[in-house]
């Protein structure tokens, strides 16, 4: 049952880390957002490229970097070359292409590339990458490379 479960849970959440989540972005287009910053540095609510500070979105959808604290409302959208540091916060689930420090999401937390830190979700830690640290979920936490440090998966730890 515990494999039937992991299978089910690889195939919703990690599915759409295959090639096609990697189109390009388009980062000249201009975001929806109210910037708060001088040099990108402050408060950002909406779907700004870059923000150190604080940055509150409804979905992520082509975002470079947030330093600082990234809060997401909903299921984010395509960041092939995301990079997360701090604390990246969402209720569906925060996805990027690095995450780093610590994150929190309701039912997934997703990385393309590397997942580093403290990474705690309700269904699954999913990284196309490494992992490297502690991951707490209900579901499966899945690597497709290395991993190293403390995992606790209630159905499945799975490491490629």
């Amino acid at each position: 049952m515990k494999k039937i479960l992991t299978i089910l849970i690889i195939m919703l959440i990690s599915g759409p880390l295959s090639a096609t989540d990697r189109r390009e972005c388009d980062y000249h287009d201009s975001p929806g957002c109210l910037n708060l910053t001088i040099n990108n540095i402050g408060v950002s609510f909406g779907n700004s490229r870059v923000t150190h500070g604080l940055r509150i979105n409804l979905r992520d959808e082509c975002v470079k970097r947030v330093d600082g604290v990234n809060m997401t409302l909903w299921k984010p959208g395509r960041n092939p070359d995301a990079v997360f540091r701090g604390l990246s916060l969402g209720l569906y689930g925060p996805w990027a292409d690095e995450i780093h420090f610590l994150a929190l999401g309701g039912v997934h937390v997703n990385a393309n590339s590397a997942l580093n830190g403290i990474s705690i979700a309700g269904l699954a830690n999913v990284s196309g990458g490494v992992m490297n640290g502690i991951f707490l979920t209900a579901g499966a936490n899945l690597s497709r490379d290395d991993f190293s440090g403390i995992s606790f998966g209630g159905l499945a730890n799975v490491c490629d």
